[in-house]
């Protein structure tokens, strides 16, 4: 009578080990998937680089983006969900550099670094240019550019 005791013990127990065994492997697949999925989103999304706005210089784009509040809040936006988990709310700093009040930026070294990417030691900007078209890159351009000029950067 014990031997079947321990037998059906033993073999309950394998089960209920292969079954986490099972569960285990799924959950580390799933969050494989998911990691490299969020990480490498720009990879994944698939857009054409379609010349926005012409072949007109990048800081008379700028200054008409600026210049329209319903373009600039659109940015804001796509910054917030984008580049605010680096950047900082408003770019007010975060894992990565502080935005605001940079005095040397200049459009064409954000929209470039925007676009390409940038590496700096172990801190990585990611290339846009495969997610956000040529006007979505100017957007976020032209509100990294306005965050020179916040109140707080006058004092």
């Amino acid at each position: 009578m014990k031997s079947k005791i321990n037998e059906c013990t033993t073999k309950s127990t394998l089960l209920i080990n292969y079954t986490n065994f099972k569960m285990m492997n799924w959950l580390i697949v799933s969050f494989i998937f998911f990691t490299l999925c969020i990480t490498y989103q720009q990879v994944l999304a698939v857009t054409d680089d379609i010349p926005a706005e012409g072949d007109r210089p990048i800081a008379d784009v700028i200054t008409e983006f600026q210049s329209s509040p319903e373009t600039m809040e659109a940015s804001e936006l796509m910054f917030n969900q984008n580049c605010a988990y680096c950047h900082g709310n408003k770019g007010g700093g975060g894992k990565s550099r502080k935005m605001q009040c940079l005095r040397f930026l200049n459009n064409e070294y954000v929209y470039k670094t925007i676009t390409n990417g940038e590496r700096s030691g172990s801190l990585i900007m990611p290339s846009w240019s495969r997610s956000f078209d040529k006007t979505k890159r100017l957007m976020l351009t032209a509100y990294v550019m306005s965050l020179k000029t916040l109140p707080q950067c006058s004092k």
